[in-house]
């Protein structure tokens, strides 16, 4: 029996451990000399009574009606509620019994709520519901009382022990259920120290009761055991096995049955421990708590485990030889030899080899030989197996026994062959030193000895000729160990490709990690006589059923099922037993039936946005409320902190598989999740959900109520775009009438009839005077400029190299008219390219014509002069118009009364600027003659700026 020792290093508040109990969600609940501490199969939690440091001395512990309820060994009881211990309302009730006892258990608590409190040295105390109290008192000072509640036998835990020293009592007296008095002998002169007596459910009418010896009590008769030990504790499982708790530091005794105990007949564990309780949990496993040393956990009480490390944990059993169900040799790792029979173990004299590791024990039982080391064991010592000519065969590691002829065949890393009836060594040739480099295991097969190597598999059939590589192009890599079966079919295991099934046709079925072996790296194979498949692996040992439809099922044994360790060297059977050599020990396997039962798991804390809550169903969380964790845990302590879990959030969503106990949900999108959480056992069966339902609000930017308001407010929006829009392009409009009325105005003033008059007449001159070539020239070129103004009048833009030719047919036209009385130039920078540099056309024109009929004077001397220049920079084309005549300011005090054409002309090219402005990005400037830095008395300058590429 392997026990796993929980104490203070491990979180328990003290070594001092006096009862536990298991509530209804699993917790394992401990009753300490310091409080009371929790065990969830991970960790230790520890609580401390309030309000009295001498309460904390917690001694019993009883889950009645789904309330857990501890005793303290001075002041009443105490329950747990909502992770917090309340007083017990009538512990009170108590106080006046004061200094009349040593100490008190909470002994048991009846269908009907009545709490029976042991006082020591005393009797017992009832307190029923309603706070009334009923005595049973002690009626000598060598007595003691039994009482039957419920079928549950109560009864005081001491008896007075003052004794005269001159005459020590010879017998103590038992009353039973107040009607009867039993007067039981002792076996001891006197009474040494108090003796104890425990509540136990009733069986079959008989009950154990102990005092300095133990005695079973049956349908009124006493019947004495032979067990003189003190004993703390006596419990009776669902299989009728008898625990014992002993004191003075004998550990556990464990009979099988009543006729055994009866008999004195039981088994002895954890020695050297003050056993104070016994205690079997909801999956059947054994707990023991002691005074001196903690708590002590054996997850399969039914299976036997031998127990040979050393203090460092070194040692371990490398090989096993199983020769029936009750009795198997066993090596271990530095080289010793044990011979295990009826429970009994005895170590063999140690071999010459025995600083070799023995991994390989092999028993003929014909001649009863223990083959080990290349030597055999036979009448109680080893005797060296010798090969021809007196020298040593070396150590012989490999064994497997011919049973029709006795030949026991053996191999070291490089050579094999085997030993006679005689003891003969008849070696093989063996493999070629080129092909091969150390064998790892051999097989006796169907006529042929089987080789497992590093480069694969060889068989030999011959004495006289050489191995033969068997598969060598399907299997070419290290084995490890082979086992063959009835059919003749080999089972390899192998360093990194798991199991290779060879069959007797030829056929491979490799059985891997990816088909439900837990490794690909098999230490053993061996075959019972069901022909079921067993490998042993670092990770457990796997049993491999092959089925008739070359299908199979693997289950994975490891420490959930009890064994001590997950480290399998070997496996061997002669019966219906296992003998498991492991890494911790030697182990009787008994298989237990598949577990469907798997504990739910346990939502232990919410919390929202790191802020804890109470779990609940259907939490209704805001929409900022999306970062969720939730914690959680399976009480199952036989898988030591290694449960798998699996959630999901929705119903038809799948599994998501992890090893952790806490979920973290990061914005989460709005909606509703039911999550589901499952934990797995030992085999690997899944637990029914436990369920956490919640939702998030959907926020309101994602609600109808917003997207019919966002809806509104777009529309509304659409709307006063629409009419802002309508006003827009009324507004653009009305500009495109406006300029179009200017255009007209302004082409109206080109050719207003002044000019056209002034034109005919200088034609009409030029008539009478014959001057017929000039005058058809001028002709020509009045035509010439009309066209062109009527065309300029139609577009909205034109290129300048027409702009320019326009305004140098006017000039040509008023230079005729006026005689030649004044000159004018046109200037265009050379970079400028006139087709693609575009202007508003009619703007230059008017300006020009201003200068030329209101600049010049006849009095004026000089020689008249109109300047165009044209000029360009990265964004804009300008345009100056200068003349040397008399003046805006002069022109304006000599006509007074007559302004209205100049400003005319000029108001109408502000009006058309303007325009194009308010419908344009890019802007037009004019600068007037009062707002021109370069006015001057005489001579007036405008200037134009376009923009480049304005349409």
């Amino acid at each position: 029996m392997y026990f796993t020792h929980f104490q203070t290093e491990d979180g328990l508040p003290s070594r001092e451990v006096y009862c536990m109990a298991q509530d209804n969600d699993g917790y394992i609940w401990f009753g300490t000399d310091n409080g009371i501490s929790r065990f969830d199969g991970y960790e230790f939690k520890n609580h401390q009574i309030p309000n009295n440091f001498e309460a904390n001395v917690v001694n019993s512990a009883i889950l009645k009606n789904n309330t857990l309820w501890f005793g303290s060994m001075f002041f009443g009881a105490y329950y747990l509620y909502r992770d917090r211990l309340m007083p017990y309302a009538y512990n009170h009730k108590l106080l006046k019994y004061k200094g009349k006892y040593i100490t008190s258990i909470l002994e048991y608590i009846s269908d009907n709520g009545d709490f029976y409190f042991s006082l020591f040295n005393y009797g017992i105390i009832k307190i029923d519901r309603h706070g009334k109290v009923t005595e049973y008192k002690i009626d000598s000072q060598m007595g003691f009382i039994v009482i039957n509640v419920d079928g549950t036998v109560i009864g005081t835990r001491s008896i007075s022990y003052y004794l005269e020293k001159n005459k020590p009592n010879k017998e103590v007296v038992l009353k039973y259920e107040s009607a009867k008095n039993f007067t039981i002998p002792l076996n001891f002169e006197k009474v040494i120290s108090a003796k104890f007596f425990q509540n136990q459910r009733m069986h079959d009418d008989a009950f154990y009761f102990f005092y300095d010896q133990i005695s079973q009590v049956k349908n009124g008769v006493i019947k004495s055991i032979p067990i003189s030990q003190k004993i703390n504790s006596v419990l009776r499982d669902h299989t009728n096995k008898i625990y014992l708790g002993f004191g003075e530091y004998g550990g556990i005794g464990i009979a099988d049955n009543d006729e055994n105990l009866l008999q004195g007949k039981y088994s002895r564990y954890l020695e050297n421990n003050i056993v104070s309780s016994i205690y079997i949990d909801k999956l059947k496993n054994l707990w023991v708590t002691t005074i001196n040393n903690g708590v002590f956990y054996c997850k399969s009480p039914s299976q036997s485990v031998y127990n040979i490390s050393d203090d460092n944990n070194e040692i371990y059993v490398s090989a096993v030889e199983a020769i029936n169900d009750d009795e198997c040799y066993f090596g271990t790792s530095n080289g010793e030899v044990y011979h295990v029979k009826n429970g009994t173990m005895q170590k063999l004299p140690t071999y010459n080899n025995h600083n070799y590791i023995c991994d390989e024990l092999a028993y003929n039982r014909h001649n009863q030989k223990l083959y080990s080391y290349g030597g055999y064991y036979k009448n109680n010592e080893w005797h060296e197996l010798i090969k021809q000519k007196n020298k040593r065969v070396g150590v012989l590691k490999n064994f497997s026994l011919d049973t029709l002829t006795d030949r026991m065949w053996l191999a070291n890393y490089r050579l094999f062959g085997y030993f006679d009836k005689d003891d003969n060594y008849i070696t093989y040739p063996g493999i070629d030193q080129k092909d091969f480099i150390r064998i790892f295991d051999i097989l006796y097969h169907n006529d042929t000895l089987w080789l497992a190597t590093q480069n694969g598999l060889y068989a030999a059939r011959t004495g006289n000729q050489p191995c033969v590589q068997m598969l060598k192009n399907r299997l070419n890599e290290r084995i490890n160990c082979i086992a063959g079966d009835n059919d003749h079919n080999l089972f390899l295991g192998t360093k990194e490709s798991g199991i290779y099934v060879v069959k007797k046709n030829g056929q491979l079925l490799n059985i891997n990690k990816s088909n439900g072996l837990k490794t690909n790296n098999i230490k053993f194979i061996f075959l019972d006589k069901h022909q079921v498949v067993w490998a042993c692996s670092n990770t457990g040992l796997d049993k491999i059923t092959i089925h008739p439809n070359q299908t199979f099922t693997i289950r994975n044994f490891n420490t959930a099922h009890g064994l001590p360790s997950n480290e399998i060297y070997q496996v061997k059977s002669a019966g219906n037993n296992l003998w498991v050599a492991n890494g911790k020990g030697l182990v009787k396997f008994v298989e237990k039936a598949i577990n469907q039962y798997s504990p739910r798991p346990i939502i232990t804390n919410v919390s929202i946005s790191n802020k804890s809550i109470k779990p609940s169903s259907n939490l209704k969380l805001k929409y900022r409320e999306n970062n969720i964790q939730v914690r959680y845990r399976t009480i199952n302590p036989l898988l030591e902190n290694n449960i798998k879990y699996r959630y999901k959030f929705f119903d038809n969503a799948n599994w998501i598989y992890t090893l952790s106990t806490s979920l973290e949900l990061v914005e989460l999108q709005n909606g509703r999740y039911n999550l589901s959480i499952q934990s797995a056992n030992e085999d690997g069966i899944w637990s029914e959900s436990t369920t956490l339902s919640f939702s998030v609000a959907t926020p309101w930017w994602k609600m109808w109520l917003f997207y019919i308001i966002a809806l509104c407010i777009i529309a509304i929006g659409i709307y006063y775009y629409l009419k802002y829009r309508t006003l827009r392009l009324t507004k653009e409009n009305n500009l495109l009438l406006e300029l179009s009325r200017l255009e007209k105005m302004a082409l109206q003033n080109q050719m207003n009839p002044h000019f056209l008059s002034n034109s005919f007449t200088s034609l009409q001159y030029l008539i009478h005077t014959n001057k017929l070539a000039q005058a058809d020239e001028y002709l020509s070129d009045l035509s010439r400029l009309l066209r062109k103004i009527l065309d300029s009048s139609r577009s909205h833009e034109v290129s300048l190299r027409n702009e320019i030719e326009l305004i140098r047919l006017y000039l040509q036209l008023e230079k005729i008219r006026f005689e030649n009385k004044f000159d004018y130039t046109i200037t265009i920078e050379k970079d400028i390219n006139l087709d693609k540099e575009s202007l508003p056309p009619m703007l230059i024109q008017p300006i020009i014509e201003n200068a030329i009929n209101h600049a010049f004077t006849d009095t004026f001397t000089q020689q008249n002069l109109v300047s165009i220049d044209f000029h360009i920079d990265s964004k804009s084309l300008h345009c100056v118009i200068k003349d040397n005549g008399i003046g805006i300011t002069n022109s304006l005090a000599q006509k007074p009364a007559d302004p209205t054409r100049k400003s005319f002309a000029l108001s109408i090219i502000k009006d058309r600027i303007e325009n194009y402005n308010q419908t344009n990005t890019e802007k037009i400037n004019l600068e007037f003659p009062q707002e021109s830095a370069y006015q001057s008395s005489r001579g007036t300058t405008i200037k134009f700026r376009f923009p480049r590429h304005l349409f």
